[in-house]
């Protein structure tokens, strides 16, 4: 696979395709906001660009040709060199996913009635917000996209709450959805992405196989780790400004099996929610994701015609098989989800593409 990359100025222009960027790294994940970061030899003629435009802009991110990311620099660093002569000075760009930065400086609920909503698809109401509320105060680039319903619910009213926080928060409960955004070229259309949202995004792709050790062997390496740091057994929803607001009942869950197990462990759960039914489904959630210790398998591919390849044979969200077998222990063989993939590039352009099978 060939990556390119191009800058566009804030207006959507183009300047121009970036050449010879070094320690090119992409990293997609799901429900979390999609990254590139590289780095330019001080002489690179993209820097002076740059820099003529306040080191402002968007980087687009193509494929073999398909854009797959539109990121907004979040920040521009120019590493000089330590002794004149010994080093070539560089400059560090690390850009964001555009609906990220945009949409979590918008603010919904800027009145003394804020905003609230009342038995509505999740997804859909903040569909709904994104198109009549904040783009018809003012154009944000990020415009409405697929959906699809998933449950509904009322609460509010929320009092300038950015919106992102708010989608995360209606998102995060056992039956909420997912979301991304679809890239989109801003000197098309003044669009930098389209938000989707669906109960589930992707789907079980047959044949994405992966192995370690084992059949096709077409994972170079792979890895294991085991965090404890957020587990939790019993968790508390207050509500917002408890305990003014304690008449409106303290959410909680527990899982008695890993308090047997493990011994209790209780959290409150950072949010700033009043809805009983939205609280109480957060709570549940996080004792659903946190009650076991968090594993963490990632699995790297090697390059070449024997491993599927991202984006085409699968993507973000869908359902694969993997194998991991080392030294006659079976680690794993399951059909995983892909919640992240990494691509980093060397400055030969070779790419190394390392797969996060684990929510994160």
């Amino acid at each position: 696979m060939a990556w390119q990359l191009a800058y566009h100025k804030l207006n959507g222009d183009l300047v121009g395709e970036i050449h010879d960027a070094k320690s090119r790294s992409l990293k997609f994940k799901l429900n979390q906001a999609c990254t590139a970061e590289f780095k330019l030899d001080v002489r690179n003629p993209m820097v002076s660009k740059l820099f003529l435009n306040g080191g402002e802009g968007f980087i687009l991110a193509y494929q073999d040709g398909t854009l797959r990311l539109t990121a907004e620099i979040m920040a521009d660093q120019l590493a000089t060199a330590p002794v004149p002569g010994q080093r070539t000075p560089s400059l560090q760009v690390n850009a964001v996913e555009t609906m990220w930065p945009v949409l979590q400086g918008r603010l919904l609920g800027k009145s003394l009635q804020g905003h609230s909503i009342s038995a509505i698809d999740r997804g859909g109401a903040m569909q709904f917000a994104l198109v009549y509320g904040l783009n018809a105060e003012s154009p944000t680039g990020i415009d409405s996209g697929s959906h699809a319903d998933s449950s509904t619910v009322s609460g509010g009213p929320w009092h300038y709450k950015p919106f992102m926080e708010l989608v995360q928060e209606l998102s995060a409960s056992i039956n909420g959805f997912d979301f991304w955004q679809t890239p989109q070229d801003p000197s098309v259309a003044g669009l930098t992405g389209l938000f989707n949202d669906a109960p589930v995004r992707g789907t079980t792709v047959t044949g994405a196989i992966f192995e370690f050790g084992v059949g096709k062997a077409n994972a170079r390496d792979y890895g294991w780790n085991i965090d404890r740091q957020y587990l939790a057994n019993r968790c508390f929803a207050l509500p917002s400004s408890f305990p003014d607001n304690a008449g409106l009942g303290v959410a909680e869950d527990e899982d008695s099996a890993s308090i047997t197990a493990r011994g209790l462990r209780e959290v409150v759960i950072p949010q700033d929610l009043l809805d009983a039914d939205l609280r109480q489904a957060l709570a549940e959630e996080h004792v659903a994701v946190r009650k076991t210790p968090q594993q963490r398998f990632s699995v790297n591919p090697v390059a070449g015609p024997k491993a599927p390849t991202a984006f085409d044979d699968y993507d973000i969200g869908d359902i694969i098989e993997a194998r991991i077998v080392d030294q006659g222990v079976v680690f794993l063989n399951a059909a995983v989800r892909v919640y992240g993939i990494q691509v980093d590039i060397d400055d030969n352009g070779l790419e190394t593409d390392t797969l996060t099978l684990v929510d994160e």
